[in-house]
């Protein structure tokens, strides 16, 4: 996309004013339905009362550069959120979006760490995903940083592993604790894709990876997905993402939509 310098200004001017908060998508456990935790998703609250969805900001925002911002205040959001939660679940984990922008910066990892621990959220709750939509300009540096975030105790995942710039190879050569299949997939679950995701699990579980599948819509592609072996799990057949007084409702009374 091309951004004018009006709708980059919007946006920063949006930042400034915490316009852009986190909402939340349960993550479940297949087996059992358990709860485990929350994916943080970006939501532009526009002061006309419009809710943006991130496809309508989150372009403008890499190619602006705005991302690594945006990032930031989505952590910054779900850590205070996370804290006052863990009160009645220590357990429970947030996902938050970094983008592959962060590695080609100084000093990422250390301001990450400073917003999580300023809540007193331990970073054993907390799971950082790559997503797909910028590849770093320097990979091997970036992966040098990982270890240095996962030695902090956060745990790495690969985003929408396979369908953006990460690869196998990547596995082997990137610190990373877990991949989310990507709803591709899921979509197409009862066809080839069942193949695909086989695949997927087992060298997950050969390299020792958890794994989540995204964009679960019927309760016949959670069926499959759980023949399959997946473990976790995301997606509208459980809820749709919530606000943040509406997690923590869901929180409150443990049940889930499905």
């Amino acid at each position: 996309m091309t951004q004018t310098p009006r709708e980059s200004e919007e946006l920063h001017l949006a930042l400034d004013r915490g316009e852009v908060r986190p909402w939340y998508q349960p993550i479940v456990r297949l087996t059992t339905g358990e709860l485990v935790g929350f994916e943080a998703l970006a939501r532009w609250h526009r002061p006309s009362g419009m809710v943006e969805l991130p496809g309508a900001f989150i372009g403008l925002a890499e190619e602006t550069g705005l991302v690594t911002r945006l990032d930031l205040a989505i952590l910054d959001g779900a850590a205070c959120d996370l804290a006052r939660w863990r009160d009645a679940r220590p357990d429970l984990r947030i996902s938050v979006n970094f983008s592959g922008r962060h590695l080609d910066g100084d000093g990422w990892v250390d301001e990450l760490h400073a917003l999580v621990t300023r809540y007193d959220v331990p970073p054993g709750n907390v799971d950082v995903e790559l997503t797909e939509s910028a590849r770093p300009r320097d990979l091997a540096q970036g992966a040098r940083e990982l270890g240095r975030l996962r030695e902090l105790g956060y745990a790495v995942w690969f985003d929408d592993f396979g369908t953006g710039w990460s690869e196998l190879t990547h596995l082997v050569d990137v610190p990373v604790d877990g991949i989310k299949i990507d709803r591709f997939f899921t979509e197409r679950l009862g066809g080839r894709a069942d193949a695909v995701v086989k695949a997927l699990l087992g060298v997950a579980a050969d390299l020792g990876l958890a794994t989540t599948i995204e964009g679960i819509a019927t309760s016949e592609q959670a069926d499959r997905a759980r023949e399959l072996g997946c473990d976790l799990a995301q997606g509208y057949l459980w809820s749709p993402p919530l606000s943040a007084p509406d997690a923590e409702a869901l929180l409150a009374t443990g049940l889930l939509g499905a």
